[in-house]
């Protein structure tokens, strides 16, 4: 059997980053449509309430924020190897090639 690499291939994006990449961009027009759909009630001057936009904004919010920390927890553990994490493992290394130089 086949081991397989953690990596993606080049040019494929892992499903999880298309998913936050498309909940960032569902989120972002969502917010542009209702930025816009307010500015329209304001100038035709339009007295009632929008809560339908509140909700949607605020559903919209609420998935973005359970997909962006998810994709958080799974990036940091996929950043950490035998309990080192990435960013540690790095400066070791480049402190050791900067004690090699001297």
């Amino acid at each position: 059997m086949a081991k397989r690499s953690h990596k993606a291939k080049a040019g494929k994006k892992q499903f999880s980053k298309r998913i936050t990449s498309a909940v960032l961009v569902l989120d972002a027009i969502s917010l542009v449509l209702t930025f816009v759909l307010c500015f329209i009630a304001v100038s035709k001057d339009f007295l009632g309430e929008l809560p339908y936009l509140v909700t949607m904004i605020t559903a919209l919010q609420l998935v973005t924020s359970f997909v962006l920390t998810n994709y958080l927890k799974k990036s940091t553990k996929e950043n950490t190897r035998g309990g080192i994490v990435y960013d540690m493992a790095m400066e070791q290394k480049e402190s050791e090639s900067g004690n090699e130089n001297e």
